[in-house]
């Protein structure tokens, strides 16, 4: 049996389905912050499969809360180290939602063209998708991690000059 309760910021709750890995989401509720969000994942009435709770500024262009049920399919899913492709197929402008944690390094791409990643359900991510067939791509690429190489790349390029430096025969003066 599985443990349910209220235990401080964590609540644990029964459910006997697994989510799945990526979804479309047919609606959203916006909220502004990580405290809306928080208020709105802990209501009585939240639901992820329906209703995918997003955080966004008021002026930022998300999917109609309140779009009408379409046709909607997850075609494929091709998860690779660090980088993920799914092919979906939408009747409606959806929010395409990844229980992947959400960190500030993931990119994202809707056919190529760079789209933003917004907080989803506290803990997942989610890119709005236009109505249609659609490849969407979102890898992780820290600019921490970017930034390490470049440092790590320019540190060993300095020890082989210097070690090239150091074999130099000098010339007698």
């Amino acid at each position: 049996a599985a443990v349910a309760g209220d235990f401080g910021a964590l609540a644990v709750s029964d459910r006997f389905t697994a989510m799945p890995y990526v979804y479309l989401s047919p609606g959203i509720s916006r909220v502004a912050d990580r405290a809306a969000a928080t208020l709105a994942v802990r209501s009585e009435d939240f639901d992820p499969p329906v209703r995918t709770v997003v955080e966004a500024p008021p002026d930022t262009d998300l999917p109609d809360p309140g779009a009408p049920p379409a046709e909607d399919r997850t075609v494929s899913v091709r998860r690779r180290p660090g980088e993920t492709e799914v092919v979906v197929t939408t009747g409606a402008e959806r929010m395409l939602v990844s229980t992947d944690a959400f960190a500030r390094g993931w990119r994202a791409f809707v056919d190529g063209q760079a789209t933003p990643v917004r907080p989803a359900n506290l803990v997942g991510m989610s890119w709005r998708v236009p109505r249609g067939r659609h490849a969407v791509v979102f890898r992780y690429a820290p600019v921490s991690f970017t930034a390490g190489c470049a440092v790590s790349g320019a540190t060993l390029l300095a020890l082989v000059l210097g070690s090239v430096a150091r074999r130099r025969p000098r010339s007698a003066a």
